[in-house]
């Protein structure tokens, strides 16, 4: 008989990012109310089990959780795009 277990957690914190210049647009300042955050979990069991007999039973179980916060508290309705329109709003998501 035998029991394996594997865990993996991926995090990452983004905080406040610097000023942005893009195909010499003005630079745009930095939001210090602006920030995004992921964590998640990836786990998983095996039990095998093997039988006298020459039979082998396995069981395995996983889960996954994925967490995403994204945080805008003012956002600039004067960014826009194209394609999109307005890209940058207030958001928590």
């Amino acid at each position: 008989m035998s029991l394996r277990l594997h865990m993996l957690t991926p995090s990452s914190h983004t905080g406040l990012p610097g000023e942005w210049s893009f195909n010499g647009d003005p630079l745009l300042p930095p939001d210090p109310s602006e920030w995004s955050q992921l964590n998640s979990l990836l786990g998983s069991a095996e039990l095998i089990i093997a039988a006298p007999s020459g039979w082998q039973h396995s069981f395995t179980a996983f889960d996954y959780l994925y967490r995403y916060n994204d945080v805008n508290l003012n956002g600039d309705p004067a960014r826009v795009s194209p394609v999109y329109g307005p890209i940058d709003f207030p958001d928590h998501e």
